[in-house]
């Protein structure tokens, strides 16, 4: 199944995992010819350094591209610009009070025209972990600079201790859905059934619809538990060497 998305817009992508995203954005890159640089921002450093490590196996210059997570982009612009965002180096500084300030810095004009001689286009990876303080700020970039936003609505892995964005209400009063990733890649050469019984799972999960599970491949498992979170980690024991690499990796998630 081919991927059906309008590159000529501004808009929503929907990324399921193992969908080729990084790729995607990858190829996006590639194929644009500004004189300013392109805007990527994810939310960890971990996210950073995969983007960064996949621009440079394509050979994309370092000078076409800034890739950030949300926090550093916002943290390096309030404190250049201390007056206008309120930033004080000597007060403690939380993670919202670091958006909140950067939402004031760009309700400034000078500071919109600093973006936009800048950068020409933005694209923000996994939308759906968000804050909302974090959906606040890139609303606010969105309106001053081309932009591809890509998340599932179906994945959340980040806890900023408030709700995250909701992806169907973002998709009613922020932005235009301008297509999907379609192809399970990650189950290409692996397991090609495998990729097929997820996608046709997520079709019905995303219509409200009940899930089968019969006929399902023979690679999958059912494990019945009354505690998901034990569980998860006995399974992740069988994949690591040891069981602290195994709750290192697990912590990321629960």
């Amino acid at each position: 199944m081919n991927d059906v998305i309008d590159y000529n817009k501004n808009g929503v992508i929907v990324a399921p995992a193992g969908h080729g995203k990084t790729e995607n954005i990858i190829v996006q890159i590639k194929s644009k010819n500004i004189k300013k640089k392109i805007l990527i921002l994810t939310h960890t450093n971990i996210g950073v350094q995969e983007i960064n490590d996949r621009a440079k196996k394509n050979n994309i210059s370092i000078n076409k591209i800034s890739i950030y997570t949300i926090a550093s982009f916002a943290l390096k612009y309030i404190q250049a610009f201390p007056i206008l965002s309120g930033y004080d180096k000597d007060k403690e500084l939380f993670e919202n009070d670091i958006y909140n300030q950067m939402v004031t810095l760009l309700k400034n004009k000078h500071i919109k025209e600093i973006i936009t001689n800048t950068y020409g286009e933005i694209y923000i990876d996994e939308y759906q972990d968000c804050s909302i303080n974090q959906h606040k700020l890139i609303k606010e970039l969105c309106s001053i600079l081309n932009y591809k936003i890509y998340g599932d609505p179906l994945q959340s892995l980040y806890d900023f201790n408030e709700p995250p964005v909701a992806f169907d209400e973002i998709l009613r009063n922020d932005y235009e859905l301008i297509g999907r990733l379609n192809y399970p890649w990650r189950w290409d050469k692996a397991n090609k059934e495998l990729g097929k019984w997820i996608l046709k799972i997520r079709e019905r999960l995303e219509n409200n619809k009940e899930i089968t599970l019969c006929n399902v491949p023979n690679t999958v498992n059912f494990i019945k538990t009354n505690n998901i979170d034990e569980s998860l980690r006995k399974v992740g024991y069988k994949y690591f060497q040891n069981k602290l690499d195994c709750q290192h990796f697990f912590r990321q998630f629960l």
